[in-house]
């Protein structure tokens, strides 16, 4: 069910390739994952939660707040945005074309 609600958003965003779910209190696998990816890219973001987590520590250091939860970032390739909810962790993957603005609506539906 939990799958099938991930592909539904995945494919309301023209553009969008793959969301991934990660649980930081377990291993660096997947939860969930809908979308297409290749192993290096999928190998890729599991190496980079811990960069990730690390930067959410030190911005919550610097805001004081626990707002600071949410990365976007562009690369020649793809997008990625990338929000935590506690311990779980989105990651949506996007070509550059897609539209930023919807990925980050997503982020509505995810939590």
């Amino acid at each position: 069910m939990l799958k099938n609600y991930l592909n539904s958003l995945l494919q309301s965003v023209n553009g969008c390739s793959a969301i991934l779910v990660y649980d930081t209190n377990k291993n660096s696998n997947p939860i969930f994952r809908v979308g297409e990816l290749s192993d290096f890219e999928t190998n890729a973001i599991k190496q980079n939660i811990g960069v990730f987590n690390s930067s959410v520590e030190r911005a919550e250091k610097l805001c004081k707040t626990n707002s600071g939860k949410t990365i976007m970032a562009f690369y020649n390739n793809h997008q990625l945005f990338i929000f935590s909810k506690e311990t779980i962790v989105f990651i949506v993957v996007a070509t550059p074309e897609a539209n930023a603005g919807m990925l980050l609506n997503l982020k509505t539906y995810l939590e």
